[in-house]
């Protein structure tokens, strides 16, 4: 028993080493994280639970209490609840210092921001863990950055955590981590580095991501301009008298959406009845299965009920409508891709409206019945549809584009950070050549 025990740390530092994917660097060592913090509760301390800070220790405005947001943002320049001055000394243990490395521990677990210089005297709340760590040992930028991007951090934390980080962290995982640790002196370099190259990356990513925001803004409004005003810019206009349609080409028909389609609540399937086969079955997400079952045939039209209200769904074969859907029964004669493209430009006023009337907001029949909408003739809705299909499709295609974009983005960073803390180049030398 007693060999086995000394041989746990030779263990876990090989153990890490795999996970790493390298040999260690010479110079570097292997050590868990509870010997390079500040001994005792010092060291590693949990915010104070929610029966010792109670409402009335709470003020309008004192002793800031950080919280996962500011550790999300990197900011500790504001705090959304203070505690009174006088209650300062009752929560010393839990004071937030510069240098300090704060954990989130809920939700979004496992992310980390180091208290900065500037940051006022503050304490931590019930969601964060402080790390004091011994300086001579680990730098607190480098163990931030390390807790926070290392992949093997995160390998090690979910097998420690039975698979799953969702449920949370605590202390005891926290601290029996393994640290690939170099010299003092490059850690800082380590740091510092990351620091400059991935806010390089980060800008990039947040420049596609926008790019792709603006490329759904401009899809949205192309579908809504194409269903209510058409594709003739120089086509007579009246006004419609519907202050949500505006003007509308002077040929169209104002109609309720229930006399231009006619939705019906999908079907539960009886688990007697649940047997693999080739139809899908369209929810309130999309398709999530598909069975032996097909009751409603083909063009399919399908829209979210609860959950992803909103969401409008395109079937060409047979399919079953699961019961957290809504799914159109009858076209009335109108085009089906053309309703699709309109239930599609409705969704975000359906989205809005329905997300303020409970906690688990609902789509029915009713909601949509009396929506008045633009409504050209058959032809024209045709034409309609065909050139938002092509439109769109392009559209898509260089949406996706981006996000290839920004997902190569993402492997390089994460490469970049892998290499940097696992020593598997110099970043001294990087950033010579750099200069």
């Amino acid at each position: 028993m007693l060999r086995a025990a000394a041989d746990a740390p030779i263990r876990d530092a090989m153990a890490t080493r795999r996970l790493a994917g390298e040999r260690l660097p010479s110079g570097w060592t292997i050590s868990p994280l509870k010997r390079l913090l500040k001994p005792g509760q010092e060291g590693i301390k949990i915010g104070p639970f929610g029966s010792e800070l109670r409402l009335d220790s709470l003020a309008e405005s004192g002793v800031p209490i950080y919280g996962q947001e500011n550790v999300l943002s990197c900011d500790f320049s504001f705090a959304r609840r203070f505690l009174g001055f006088d209650r300062l000394k009752d929560f010393s243990a839990y004071t937030v210092a510069p240098g300090d490395v704060l954990l989130t521990m809920m939700g979004t677990a496992g992310r980390c921001a180091v208290v900065p210089a500037d940051a006022p005297v503050g304490i931590m709340d019930s969601h964060l863990l402080r790390l004091r760590v011994n300086q001579k040992l680990l730098q607190s930028g480098f163990g931030a950055t390390v807790l926070h991007e290392a992949e093997y951090i995160r390998t090690q934390v979910v097998a420690e955590s039975k698979g799953s980080i969702m449920a949370g962290l605590n202390s005891a995982i926290v601290k029996q981590l393994n640290v690939m640790l170099p010299p003092v002196s490059e850690q800082s370099a380590i740091a510092d580095f990351l620091d400059r190259e991935t806010e390089k990356i980060d800008a990039l990513v947040a420049k596609k991501q926008r790019l792709v925001e603006l490329l759904q803004e401009k899809r949205a409004a192309l579908i809504s301009h194409a269903v209510t005003k058409g594709l003739d810019l120089d086509v007579p206009m009246r006004d419609s008298g519907i202050q949500t349609l505006g003007r509308i080409p002077a040929h169209y028909n104002v109609r309720s959406f229930g006399k231009v389609a006619s939705l019906q609540r999908g079907f539960d399937l009886p688990a007697d009845e649940r047997e693999p086969g080739d139809f899908p079955v369209v929810s309130s997400g999309g398709i999530v299965d598909s069975h032996s079952v097909g009751p409603v045939e083909p063009p399919g039209v399908v829209t979210g009920r609860y959950g992803s209200i909103g969401s409008v769904y395109w079937l060409d074969s047979a399919f079953w409508p699961h019961n957290t859907a809504l799914y159109v029964r009858d076209f009335w004669g109108n085009e089906p891709r053309f309703v699709y493209w309109l239930l599609l430009s409705l969704s975000a006023g359906i989205t809005a409206a329905e997300s303020g009337k409970s906690a688990v907001p609902g789509l029915d029949q009713k909601d949509t019945r009396g929506l008045q909408v633009a409504i050209p003739p058959r032809e024209e809705q045709l034409a309609i549809a065909a050139h938002l299909d092509a439109e769109t499709a392009r559209i898509d295609s260089l949406t996706n584009e981006i996000r290839r974009a920004s997902s190569l983005f993402h492997e390089y960073r994460t490469a970049l950070v892998t290499a940097a803390v696992t020593g598997q180049f110099d970043v001294r030398e990087s950033a010579k050549e750099a200069s």
